[in-house]
């Protein structure tokens, strides 16, 4: 009689240990870890202290911190979506949303980067004029002009791009949208006084700031970007000593223009093209045209552009602009029309290539 009655009370117990071992089973089912690595932006030190609100429906159900390690742990529910806050003094608050409905039974291993108060955010957009649209997926260089660190940031699927800037520094913007004449931007975070905080911007179609108490600093900068099209021309005043072929100072300022238009556009292939007035000897003019183009493709070398992409040609006074042809008395303004310095594009290739012909160029000449 004990004997069964003993193997009664056994079976209750291993049965009430498979409902717990059940239950328990069930409820880890119902639950997703979540695990997240914070630290402060740019640097992989991990960050501790900063508070972690676990909120649902705006209400905060939990608080965590994290540890010397900068990891914050828990569990959440697989069957509703939770609001996560970051929160650490001197940074900007962090938000994200957690569909855990759609997490069920993945563990969520995020990193969170904190982002400095004193920092501005740039919201860049970059606009195709002909196409009247945003230009989606782009790759966009962003370059520190003082430390000359450089990242390679992309317009997301709307056609922005955001990127958060250091405090006291200079930077420049370059798209690299294919097909299409590319240029640079710069934002200067560090145009003010040792006291004022000062942010310039330069080189955008639409710019804006905005700075409101309950959002980073933002600086709003839309560039607008043409297509590249064959024989575009492109005039710049570059200037040179009165019937020489010697750049003067400011031409040298004009031709690093040029310079940058080459180097953010590596494919194109140019006519670099001299202009002179129609006073004096016209063969004289042509000679002298020729120099000039030749010495602004010799600049060019100089600072690093690949010669076989130039194409320097002297047309003299053979391409006069506007009524000052040769014996018609004009005033020093009209005539300064003419003597002029253009870039034209005539190809457009492919820069692997051009660097395989620049090679090609070297082996042939040893």
């Amino acid at each position: 009689m004990k004997r069964i009655l003993y193997m009664k009370l056994l079976k209750c117990f291993l049965l009430g240990i498979f409902i717990t071992l059940t239950f328990l089973t069930a409820s880890a089912q119902d639950k997703s870890m979540v695990k997240f690595f914070v630290r402060e932006k740019d640097l992989f030190d991990p960050k501790e202290g900063v508070i972690c609100l676990v909120k649902r429906d705006s209400i905060v159900l939990k608080e965590y911190r994290s540890d010397a390690m900068g990891e914050i742990k828990f569990s959440l529910s697989n069957d509703a979506q939770y609001r996560i806050v970051f929160q650490a003094p001197g940074f900007e608050t962090m938000k994200m949303e957690l569909d855990m409905v759609k997490m069920k039974g993945v563990t969520v291993d995020m990193d969170i980067e904190m982002i400095p108060k004193d920092w501005v955010l740039y919201k860049g957009s970059f606009h195709d004029r002909s196409a009247d649209k945003y230009m989606t997926l782009i790759p966009v260089k962003i370059k520190n002009l003082y430390t000359g660190e450089e990242v390679i940031e992309h317009t997301n699927e709307e056609g922005l791009l955001f990127y958060y800037m250091k405090p006291r520094q200079k930077y420049e913007i370059t798209p690299q949208a294919p097909a299409h004449l590319n240029r640079r931007a710069v934002i200067n975070t560090d145009c003010g006084t040792a006291t004022e905080v000062k942010y310039c911007i330069q080189g955008f179609n639409f710019e804006n700031f905005v700075d409101p108490d309950y959002a980073p600093k933002t600086i709003i900068g839309t560039m607008m970007l043409d297509s590249i099209k064959i024989n575009q021309a492109f005039s710049f005043d570059i200037l040179f000593d009165v019937s020489s072929s010697n750049l003067r100072p400011e031409g040298a300022k004009v031709l690093d223009a040029v310079s940058n238009l080459l180097n953010d556009n590596p494919g194109i292939i140019i006519e670099l093209a001299a202009h002179t007035d129609s006073r004096g000897d016209a063969t004289t003019n042509l000679k002298l045209s020729q120099k000039r183009a030749e010495s602004c493709v010799a600049y060019l070398k100089m600072k690093g552009i690949e010669e076989l992409r130039m194409d320097p040609v002297g047309y003299g006074e053979k391409q006069i602009q506007n009524e000052c042809v040769e014996g018609v008395p004009c005033s020093e303004e009209k005539h300064q029309e003419n003597r002029r310095t253009e870039v034209r594009i005539i190809a457009v290739m492919e820069p692997q290539l051009i660097k395989f012909r620049k090679r090609k160029s070297e082996e042939d000449n040893k």
